[in-house]
């Protein structure tokens, strides 16, 4: 969230509270989480490592920023902090890619029986447990 907000401090000044949000708003960040980089508006720390830094963060790294923001609008929508200008479940769903990439992953970490389970469809988990 904090990189989220470093973000939306430096191209989006006039936004200064969570219900100025709109959809618009909201999708420039799923945009803005998919294209981020290791290191990319993070604060600038001497003796951290930046070995990492310029890499395409992970899938499962982009879910968790996604994740994180979605939740934090649905919490505040809910509660009635905010008013309800736009559908954080709808706005901030992951692209099919990133979701496709993970999947990917999950299928070709070598974990043969979680791949049995996949396979053979929930009717069949206690087979491939076996």
């Amino acid at each position: 969230m904090l990189a989220v907000r470093r973000w939306l401090a430096a191209k989006h000044p006039t936004i200064t509270a969570p219900e100025q949000w709109d959809r618009n708003l909201a999708v420039l960040c799923l945009v803005m989480i998919t294209n981020m980089r290791c290191g990319d508006w993070r604060a600038t720390e001497q003796g951290r490592s930046r070995a990492h830094y310029g890499r395409p963060l992970k899938p499962a790294t982009k879910m968790q920023n996604y994740t994180a923001v979605r939740t934090f609008f649905a919490d505040l929508q809910e509660w009635g902090v905010i008013p309800p200008r736009f559908d954080p479940c709808r706005s901030f769903t992951p692209p099919r890619s990133v979701k496709a990439l993970i999947v990917y992953g999950f299928l070709n970490c070598g974990n043969h029986k979680l791949k049995a389970m996949i396979s053979c469809g929930a009717g069949q988990l206690g087979r491939a447990s076996r």
